[in-house]
């Protein structure tokens, strides 16, 4: 099971994007050999249905997987926090938000019997966590700057 395939999928604005490759593919290509995993970004204009996002999929073993989103996740929350910083006051956002693609009969596993996983995730990562039914279904989690996602 270990070499088996995963693959996460998740939707990035066009500056998010830029973030995740960075200039000349130097932060993508760092994160993919740190992380083991293979990372790629949608080409510029080439959004997920029904948004303006692009989409950025992870693929590899499980813990590459892992480990690449965690990479991901890490250098948006620090252009992020950047952003925060150098922004006027009252510019910009305290929270980052990540959009998860999940297919539909995957939603009631994250959900649980009773709300009980998504419940403990919340718990456990102080983040707000919502499944949305749209044309597709979207996971999304928001987290307050004041935390680590590390």
């Amino acid at each position: 099971e270990g070499d088996k395939l995963h693959a996460l999928k998740m939707l990035a604005s066009n500056k998010d994007a830029g973030t995740i490759i960075g200039r000349a593919g130097a932060t993508i290509n760092k994160m993919q050999q740190a992380s083991g995993s293979r990372i790629r970004v949608s080409n510029a204009h080439e959004y997920f249905p029904g948004t303006g996002d692009r989409v950025v999929l992870v693929t590899g073993p499980l813990e590459c997987v892992a480990s690449g989103v965690g990479a991901v996740l890490n250098e948006l929350y620090r252009d992020s926090e950047s952003y925060q910083q150098n922004a006027p006051n009252g510019e910009a956002a305290d929270t980052l938000t990540i959009n998860l693609l999940v297919p539909e009969m995957s939603c009631g596993l994250i959900i649980g019997k009773g709300g009980e996983n998504i419940r403990r995730m919340v718990e456990e990562s102080g983040a707000k966590i919502q499944c949305v039914n749209l044309p597709f279904l979207s996971f999304r989690a928001a987290r307050d700057h004041s935390h680590s996602l590390a």
